[in-house]
């Protein structure tokens, strides 16, 4: 379904709306303020990588804000790329307890 995202130009509001026919996206009008004067701006979107090719791309050189440190998955992935910088090959026990980390289940233990 096409989800468009919409700036207000009057009340700077920002907002998604599901558009199904293309004359509906002509009378678009903000839900907050009710100005027609809108400005429809560029959907986010995501690329799938592989494992192997997000590793690869990772550059433990470039500084990282906090955000990337709280999401587990990307914790996992830095310790497989230090280790493998350092020439280490992660045992099959090193192994299950980065993936536990990644899908945020070592906690549970």
């Amino acid at each position: 379904m096409p989800i468009f995202e919409y700036r207000c130009q009057a009340c700077e509001e920002k907002f998604s709306l599901l558009i199904l026919k293309t004359k509906d996206a002509a009378a678009v009008k903000c839900p907050f303020c009710r100005a027609e004067r809108i400005l429809k701006l560029p959907s986010a979107f995501s690329v799938q990588q592989s494992e192997a090719s997000r590793l690869k791309n990772l550059d433990l050189s470039r500084p990282r804000d906090s955000e990337f440190y709280k999401n587990s998955c990307h914790i996992g992935l830095w310790a497989k790329k230090r280790m493998e910088q350092l020439g280490v090959k992660p045992s099959s026990q090193m192994e299950e307890i980065i993936e536990k980390a990644r899908c945020g289940k070592i906690l549970e233990e």
